[in-house]
């Protein structure tokens, strides 16, 4: 059973989130929308996934489908968006470059 005080921090996280990713997206209006710009926001989506996922087996409405859902949890999202910022930041810093030139 999750406590009062870990369930209010898990939905405040998953705010948060949502919040970062509604406001990467408004920075695409602002700066045009480009590659990098669409990974930070698919990675931000998939931490927040995450945050949703953990949350959903800490309360146990999805059940952990013998390791299934930790390995997914625990190994794949980290390592997808881990991918995705590393290659934002690179197309970023082409980017920058290109117009500082």
């Amino acid at each position: 059973m999750v406590d009062l005080l870990t369930l209010s921090l898990a939905f405040l996280q998953i705010i948060i989130q949502l919040g970062a990713v509604y406001f990467a997206y408004r920075l695409t209006k602002i700066t045009g929308t480009f590659r990098a710009w669409l990974m930070v926001i698919f990675a931000l989506v998939l931490m927040t996934v995450r945050r949703i996922t953990a949350l959903m087996i800490e309360i146990g409405s999805l059940p952990a489908f013998a390791g299934t859902t930790a390995f997914i949890d625990r190994i794949v999202l980290p390592l997808a968006i881990s991918v995705l910022l590393l290659l934002a930041m690179y197309d970023l810093t082409r980017t920058f470059r290109r117009q500082l030139q």
